[in-house]
């Protein structure tokens, strides 16, 4: 298994990020395998049982109008949202949670994997190993079709596993998500309003949020594409719904991503949030001659020292 990179192999000092903040007098508050569960952490079961190179200013404001005149501007309510059609036994099966979520000092932290790969390749070198070393429990989610299928479905899964957390620990709850991984609990939190209030932190490894990506566009135009895929492109129906909903206020927001993404483009108005106190950092900003792209870029330190940070509440603007 791959161990985090050190990563900024041209320096040892790490530079100020530029933060792309929206004016709000709220912004300073602010698979495991599919088949089986990993030993040593539950399944939360039925009946409510637990089993077993610095980007310019003016780019950032240029992104920022672009992004808010899609509508990412008022907070959401706290209504439940769509009611949830996939079945409760399905969704009971693809959460799992260590055993002591509900003991731990901290709070939960779950992480939603990225398309086509299993929680141990996308988490195992990294997250799995680094939260439960700081204290942190860790829940995990999976979702049908390694994410190929309708994200309308697999966004449900988020949405319970994020409802079951809080209600397992009676607290907030922290979401950490890469690829699609990050795209489905960033779609849950603007059509689920109650999830605001659940979430404390949630963190995105790059993410698409309200204007898809031109390479999926590009992609689906040429050849057949998994449902995810279409609704992923710049243009797409679900992109358009996505970018009338706004970012909630309550949780707080950050996104990573890179200049060399070859799958969600162009970056990085695709990977920027505009929410309420949000923290977008670019890889090359920290790092400008590191190329590690949109798979790789998890495993960097610097990326985890900043989530960290993000989970402490500290929410530094430097390391």
């Amino acid at each position: 298994m791959r161990p985090f990179t050190p990563g900024c192999p041209d320096r040892n000092v790490m530079p100020m990020p530029l933060t792309l903040r929206q004016t709000d007098p709220t912004s300073s508050q602010r698979q495991t395998e599919r088949d089986r569960m990993k030993p040593g952490r539950e399944r939360v079961g039925t009946r409510g049982q637990r089993r077993g190179v610095p980007i310019r200013r003016s780019a950032w404001s240029l992104i920022a109008v672009v992004l808010v005149s899609l509508g990412l501007a008022a907070p959401a309510g706290a209504t439940p949202g769509p009611p949830l059609d996939v079945p409760l036994a399905k969704l009971q099966a693809g959460l799992h949670c260590d055993s002591n979520i509900a003991s731990a000092s901290k709070p939960a932290v779950l992480l939603v994997p990225g398309t086509f790969v299993s929680l141990e390749q996308d988490y195992g070198p990294n997250f799995m190993k680094l939260l439960p070393a700081h204290g942190y429990p860790v829940c995990t989610v999976v979702y049908p079709n390694e994410g190929a299928t309708d994200t309308q479905v697999s966004v449900q899964y988020i949405v319970y596993a994020i409802r079951r957390m809080s209600e397992l620990t009676g607290r907030r709850v922290d979401v950490i998500g890469h690829s699609q991984g990050a795209w489905l609990p960033g779609y849950a939190l603007r059509f689920w309003p109650d999830l605001a209030r659940k979430v404390d932190d949630f963190i995105g490894y790059p993410g698409v949020w309200t204007y898809g990506s031109d390479t999926a566009s590009t992609v689906c135009a040429v050849k057949l594409c998994p449902a995810a895929f279409q609704q992923a492109a710049h243009g797409s129906k679900h992109m358009a719904a996505l970018a009338r909903m706004p970012f909630p206020a309550g949780p707080s927001y950050t996104s990573f991503m890179t200049l060399t993404d070859e799958a969600v483009t162009p970056q990085p108005l695709a990977s920027t949030i505009v929410a309420p106190g949000a923290r977008n950092f670019i890889q090359q900003d920290l790092c400008p001659l590191d190329v590690d792209e949109r798979v790789t870029m998890i495993d960097e330190a610097p990326f985890a020292a900043l989530a960290l940070d993000a989970l402490t509440g500290k929410r530094s603007e430097t390391l």
